[in-house]
């Protein structure tokens, strides 16, 4: 009965020894220190602080005698005045993480989760690999980018015009369609410069967004975060609607 009573106790958040101790308690009514001490072979210190944890806790209280502390056992009903105690402060906790949790989602939805990553890029080789990520990702690609054409921007730009069955939208800004897409699988709407003029690049897949630039040498910056891929993408998404009404304008 005493081990089903000590592990009971345990489960309920006594840690094995101060369980033992306040059963041990409840079977003789009080006891000094020096008596659990030799009970269960405890330095006087550890078990002296022990019996004042039961104090604090309600489960005792001390009365003197000849200079002595004697521990008095209080009534078990204490340890459900705890419980419900604690279950009260566990209920104010919860409540107040209720109020907590829209502006820790918010966080999370901004930064993109526990994925979420910005990664900085520098020349042709580390975008290219960047591309090649893109290409395996499980999404189509829309991206916009000027008609700059450079040796470096034709090394970058090879992957893009490389696909395995993937759909890649592009939004160029040109006066005039671009020769280095004529042959690529990329479905192609022009905006003029006169509209829209921009350098650079940006490219939207899945959760990724690229932004690049070409002056002196490439450089991009790769985010992780499916919020910014969602917000990049709808704007990508009006410039493409934009380039469409565009072509049917010039016709």
């Amino acid at each position: 009965m005493m081990t089903q009573l000590i592990d009971e106790l345990t489960i309920l958040g006594f840690s094995g020894r101060i369980a033992e101790t306040y059963v041990l308690l409840a079977q003789r009514g009080e006891l000094t220190v020096r008596e659990v001490s030799e009970q269960f072979s405890l330095a006087r210190g550890t078990t002296h602080d022990m019996m004042m944890s039961l104090v604090d806790h309600g489960l005792a209280r001390v009365r003197m005698a000849r200079k002595e502390k004697i521990f008095v056992l209080e009534s078990p009903i204490a340890i459900r005045q705890k419980l419900e105690e604690q279950h009260r402060l566990c209920a104010m906790r919860l409540e107040r993480f209720e109020s907590v949790l829209p502006n820790l989602q918010a966080l999370v939805s901004i930064g993109g989760g526990p994925t979420s990553a910005v990664r900085y890029l520098e020349g042709p080789e580390a975008i290219i690999a960047s591309q090649r990520e893109f290409m395996v990702l499980p999404d189509d690609i829309i991206q916009l980018f000027g008609d700059e054409v450079s040796s470096m921007v034709a090394d970058v730009r090879r992957w893009a015009n490389v696909q395995s069955g993937k759909n890649v939208r592009s939004i160029v800004i040109a006066n005039r369609f671009p020769d280095d897409l004529s042959t690529s699988r990329h479905d192609v709407r022009i905006i003029p410069r006169s509209v829209l003029a921009v350098s650079g690049e940006i490219r939207v897949c899945a959760d990724r967004v690229l932004l690049l630039s070409y002056i002196n040498t490439p450089v991009a910056i790769e985010i992780r975060s499916q919020v910014m891929a969602d917000v990049c993408r709808a704007t990508l998404e009006l410039a493409w609607h934009t380039a469409g009404k565009i072509e049917e304008w010039m016709k």
